[in-house]
């Protein structure tokens, strides 16, 4: 991926509200936290698998912190077994499903009073199967966040093994170093583009995560893709609002990925030309399953790159 030129470095304060924070694990030890959820009779009915860093150096300058973790399903009821009077525990064979999505009591993130900081959602639906999921929240500074559940309700009978925590810590130098450069090229639009003779295309995109959104010409035709998670929708079309600057909100239809993962937007066009005209800024507000997101990002240096889309048959 090439990477586009640099412009002078802007307000801290708008950048901050764009740039997805830096959260360095790659070197953390990796450890296990099992979550074991109950039925209405206190049975066990599954057990979660959640491998997680040790530890996590997150961003004071953007108050946040990111990592991944990797969730299972260890154990699950079959439903269809029926239980074992004498003991109260789910007969074998287990099956290989997981339970109807709508039956999840996800597990929670939860700070050293028990404030809920985030879920971990999506969940597997298979025993054979893992989900990696990143997480992010809030940093309140060095300490300790835990696995659980806020509801004392919920939290009646479930069972944590494990680690059952996770340290929270500053950024190191160089981490620090990493961050002020990104703060610097959060300005610009990455640009990767490929022609093989098979496949051809050029995209530009902003972000990182669940704040990612692309642009892109394939096959002379322009689509701009939002990458926010599980995005509300009736079937696979749903709809968000967009705005430019200070003006007022437009409303936008958007299909949603088979994978779920994020949106492509209906009519493309329509954003890419405000986008142009716009001065600083542009922000996006889309429903999802997880809540609300709202993410802003600088227009850059997308009105020196329409060339580029224009010789490949997509005008902007």
């Amino acid at each position: 991926m090439s990477k586009a030129r640099l412009k002078p470095l802007v307000p801290l304060i708008l950048v901050a509200s764009i740039l997805t924070p830096i959260s360095n694990v790659a070197n953390a030890a990796q450890t296990v936290t099992e979550i074991s959820f109950p039925d209405g009779d206190d049975n066990v009915r599954w057990i979660v698998t959640i491998s997680h860093p040790e530890t996590v150096n997150c961003s004071e300058t953007f108050n946040k912190c990111s990592f991944d973790v990797e969730v299972g399903i260890k154990w699950i009821q079959d439903m269809s077994a029926g239980i074992q009077a004498s003991s109260g525990k789910p007969s074998l064979p287990l099956g290989t499903y997981a339970l109807p999505k709508w039956t999840y009591q996800y597990p929670r993130i939860v700070d050293e009073r028990g404030k809920e900081l985030t879920k971990i959602i999506p969940m597997p639906t298979r025993t054979t199967e893992t989900e990696r999921v990143q997480i992010k929240f809030e940093y309140g500074g060095p300490g300790k966040v835990k696995f659980g559940m806020t509801d004392p309700g919920y939290n009646r009978g479930l069972t944590v093994t494990g680690a059952g925590y996770i340290n929270l810590e500053r950024l190191t130098e160089e981490q620090q170093s990493v961050e002020e450069e990104e703060i610097i090229r959060a300005q610009d639009w990455y640009e990767q583009s490929e022609s093989d003779g098979f496949t051809s295309y050029y995209e530009i995109s902003k972000g990182y995560g669940d704040d990612e959104v692309h642009i892109g010409c394939e096959k002379r035709k322009l689509y701009v893709n939002v990458f926010t998670p599980y995005a509300l929708s009736i079937g696979w079309t749903g709809s968000g609002q967009y705005k430019f600057d200070n003006q007022k909100p437009i409303r936008f239809t958007y299909t949603v990925f088979r994978t779920l993962k994020g949106v492509s937007l209906n009519n493309p066009k329509a954003f890419t030309s405000k986008l142009l005209k716009s001065e600083e800024n542009f922000s996006f507000k889309m429903s999802s399953v997880e809540g609300t997101y709202t993410f802003e990002h600088t227009k850059g240096n997308i009105s020196d790159l329409k060339n580029k889309f224009k010789r490949r048959g997509c005008s902007l």
